[in-house]
């Protein structure tokens, strides 16, 4: 078997954990008794993600390679044909179901556990090597090298007017601070189900399929998005580990910009909108434009 010829360790158990949109993982449990998680791309994906299984396996494999105190998984073996990757497991639980189960004083400690993240992974891949790997190198400083067609077309939707204002006021805030940019490798996907939590603590952050070179402001947008309250923890969780100073102005334009698609699509479908509510906790388009306005007139 190839996964066992990988390993180099005989196979106890080899069972499904669950299904993505790109990719399958399995659970593995070996005679010596160590588990591990596999990640197979499917063959019938429903999307891409930026970086295939073999770009992904690698990158982390670099990261924890150069710091194994990195909260990512250990990647033991990385298969181009078929292609996948095997970690060690990591206990825990997602972020999405542990967070409220944390007392303030936790919530306020994995918020800065997660900004030293970001600021950590800057620390060990240079553009040289982003490429050398094969992730995406996007040295963006404008919405309009971005592709500013999402916040266009929100402009022009049938939303309401105080929506408009607001996506209006972050396009031209994300622009006024370009020369902020911050450029190092990003995650790009730091969402709370990419989150592992265990022990009220940060265990690690997985899915790297979106990994990248780019602005770090840009890894702030779904923090913004989902926890604003706790937004100056993982701020300066971020400023302890890197000494940087990110542009606050910046981070929350950009946290705009990156959901005004999704904020059209909840308001049309609103009955979308209360199935995700009620599974995973997803603040409504309402409230996030609710609280996106409150941070950007605090600015």
């Amino acid at each position: 078997m190839q996964i066992q010829s990988l390993l180099d360790k005989e196979i106890k158990t080899f069972s499904p954990k669950g299904r993505g949109m790109c990719n399958n993982i399995y659970n593995i449990e070996t005679s010596d008794g160590k588990k591990y998680l596999l990640k197979e791309a499917r063959e019938d994906k429903e999307t891409e993600e930026q970086n295939d299984l073999v770009i992904e396996g690698n990158v982390i494999r670099h990261l924890y390679d150069l710091d194994s105190t990195l909260p990512i998984p250990n990647v033991i073996f990385v298969s181009d044909n078929p292609k996948m990757y095997g970690y060690e497991y990591i206990e825990g639980e997602m972020m999405v179901y542990a967070w409220e189960k944390l007392t303030e004083s936790e919530k306020a400690g994995v918020a800065k556990s997660i900004g030293a993240f970001h600021a950590n992974i800057g620390k060990h891949l240079t553009v040289d090597q982003a490429q050398e790997i094969g992730i995406m190198v996007d040295n963006s400083q404008t919405l309009d090298q971005m592709g500013g067609e999402s916040v266009q077309a929100f402009l022009d939707d049938d939303v309401p007017e105080s929506y408009k204002e607001t996506a209006q006021k972050a396009k031209k805030f994300f622009d006024e601070t370009q020369e902020l940019a911050i450029f190092q490798c990003i995650h790009n996907d730091t969402h709370n189900e990419n989150t592992i939590l265990h022990n009220q603590r940060l265990a690690a952050v997985v899915d790297f399929g979106d990994c990248e070179y780019g602005d770090v402001h840009r890894e702030f947008a779904y923090h913004v998005r989902r926890y604003p309250e706790y937004l100056k923890y993982f701020i300066a969780g971020f400023k302890a580990s890197s000494g940087k100073d990110l542009s606050l102005k910046r981070l929350i334009s950009y946290a705009i910009i990156a959901d005004v698609e999704w904020i059209a699509y909840y308001h049309h479908n609103p009955e979308r909108e209360a199935e995700q509510v009620q599974k995973l906790g997803m603040l409504t388009a309402d409230k996030r434009m609710t609280n996106y306005k409150n941070l950007m007139d605090q600015l």
